[in-house]
Formats: C-alpha cells, sequence, structure tokens
C-alpha cells in the first residue's frame, strides 16, 4: 500500500485510516506525560486529517473522526476539545479544498478561520466542563501570568497557531503531491475579492475594538495575512507602479501610526498599523478598476 495514493478498497481505506489513527493517538498520549508536545501535537493533527481527506474516501472519514476522538477523550478530555477535534475538522475541510482544486489562498485563508474560531469557542466549554483555564494553562507555560493584556496575548496565539497549523499542511501536501503530478489551485482568478476580505477586516477590526478588543487584534492579523498573499499576486514586471504605491503606502502608514500612536489607549493602538493593509487594498481595487476602464476604452477605440 503506498502512502501518497488514493485507497480504493474499504480495506485499503480502513488500513490506511487506522496508521494514522494511531499516529495521531500516540502523539496525543506523549502529551498527557510531556505537555510541552501539545506544539508539535497540533501541527500533526490537521495534517494527518488532510492526508486522509484526500487519499481515502470520503464516506469513511467520520469513522475516522470518531475513532480517535473517542480514544483521545479517554485520555484527556480538555485536550481533546480544543486540540483534536478542532484540528480533525480543519484538516477535513483543508483537504476537501485542495481534493476540489478551491483557489488555495482562499483554502488557507477558510481553513484558518475554522480553526480559529472552534478553538476559541471551546475555551468557555472547557472551562464549564471540567473548571480547566486553557488561558491560565498558556499563560503560564509562557510566563506570562501576571501580564496586564494576557487576554490580547492569548487569543493572537490562537490565532497565529491556527494560521500555522493550515500553512504547514498545505506546504506538506504541496511538496508531497506535486511530486506525483497533482496540481493545486493557484491562478490569480477573482482574486481581487482578496481586497473586499482585506477591507471587511480592517472595518471589523475596528468595529471591534469598540466591541470586544480582544478579536480586533485577530482582525488585524487576518488583514495582514490577505494583504500579504495580495502583494504576491501583484503583476510587477507589467506594472511597475504596484512597487511606487507600495513604497509611498508604507512611508505613508509609518507616518500615520507616529502620529496617532499616543493619543488611542494601549494596547489598541497597535491597530493602527492596520491602516496600511487597508490602503493597500483600496489601492488594489482602484487600480483594477481603472485598468478595466482603460482595457474597454482601448477596444471600443
Amino acid at each position: 500500500m503506498s502512502v501518497f495514493k488514493k485507497q480504493e478498497t474499504i480495506v485499503q481505506n480502513m488500513v490506511y485510516m487506522g496508521l494514522l489513527a494511531a499516529v495521531n493517538v500516540v502523539f496525543v498520549l506523549l502529551t498527557y506525560f510531556v505537555p510541552f508536545l501539545l506544539f508539535i501535537l497540533v501541527f500533526v493533527l490537521p495534517l494527518c486529517s488532510v492526508i486522509i481527506t484526500y487519499y481515502c474516501k470520503k464516506i469513511y472519514f467520520p469513522i475516522y473522526f470518531i475513532v480517535v476522538t473517542t480514544i483521545c477523550l479517554l485520555i484527556d478530555l480538555p485536550d481533546t476539545i480544543f486540540y483534536v477535534i478542532p484540528s480533525l475538522i480543519t484538516g477535513f475541510i483543508f483537504g476537501l479544498f485542495v481534493d476540489k482544486k478551491i483557489q488555495s489562498i482562499f483554502s488557507i485563508l477558510i481553513a484558518t478561520i475554522v480553526q480559529f474560531g472552534l478553538s476559541f469557542a471551546f475555551i468557555p466549554l472547557i472551562k464549564i466542563m471540567t473548571d480547566r483555564d486553557i488561558i491560565h494553562d498558556m499563560a503560564q507555560i509562557f510566563h506570562l501570568l501576571d501580564y496586564q493584556y494576557l487576554d490580547y496575548v492569548v487569543v493572537s496565539f490562537v490565532f497565529f497557531v491556527a494560521f500555522a497549523q493550515v500553512m504547514i499542511s498545505y506546504m506538506v501536501m504541496y511538496s508531497e503531491l506535486t511530486k506525483f503530478g497533482i496540481s493545486f489551485n493557484k491562478n490569480s482568478d477573482n482574486i481581487f475579492i482578496l481586497d473586499l476580505m482585506s477591507i471587511a477586516c480592517s472595518l471589523l477590526m475596528i468595529l471591534f475594538a469598540f466591541v470586544y478588543p480582544v478579536l480586533s487584534f485577530v482582525f488585524l492579523m487576518l488583514t495582514f495575512i490577505i494583504t500579504i498573499a495580495r502583494i504576491v499576486y501583484l503583476d510587477f514586471q507589467h506594472y511597475k507602479l504596484y512597487i511606487v504605491e507600495l513604497v509611498i503606502l508604507s512611508l505613508g502608514s509609518i507616518f500615520f501610526v507616529a502620529l496617532l500612536y499616543n493619543m488611542i489607549p494601549s494596547p489598541l493602538g497597535l491597530l493602527l498599523i492596520g491602516f496600511l493593509p487597508f490602503t493597500i487594498s483600496c489601492t488594489c481595487l482602484l487600480n483594477k478598476s481603472l485598468l478595466s476602464k482603460r482595457s474597454k476604452d482601448t477596444i471600443n477605440n
């Protein structure tokens, strides 16, 4: 049975899922004795789910999910709820998107948001069910129990780990699958949607700064991830003005942050750096609109 090959028969699927389920359970068992290994586990779990989703028949994934979750619940209930279940679900979603040839950047973004949303939602659930405070555990590991802005750090860290999980899964899958002639959808069709997403996240960042400030930093991080992806897709070779625009926007953003930072209470002043991705997205949309209009005028002439 080849490791990186579509599994066709029931026996192949069961054996394949059994092997990866065993890997997951071994890692969870090790974290019970060596808690620091949790930071390895959060990368192993989604990767295994992605591999199973891609190479096995989707109809068998619930069996894998139930087996791994049940065994892990017997080992450690809080860690299973907070780490295992979100990672299994996210891995399935990401693997499904890869299999269906959804554009890579959208697969990464959606899987990251789902992973973070599930992990964040399970924090109070774990507190209710087991009286264990995950935030306290994280703070204790990094010696931040007395840090004034602990909630901001923990929530941002959970989001960062969610993104890192998805990116590692993507890079490993990309590295292995391309060896077998399987391509990922990396085209730039409808990539302007990233600009709309970035602007929407910027507006949500401002909204949550007043409603629930802790989450505003998650939207800040999301805008930068989207903007970096957007810059990667820019056609610098045929439109060199992009480079000039980015330099001007970067310098303008530095001046903007320096001017207003002391006027806003800490730590919300850091949100001002979100001005850069916001202006980049608006500029990209404006450029696209102008280029489209110019193309239409050229055709009409």
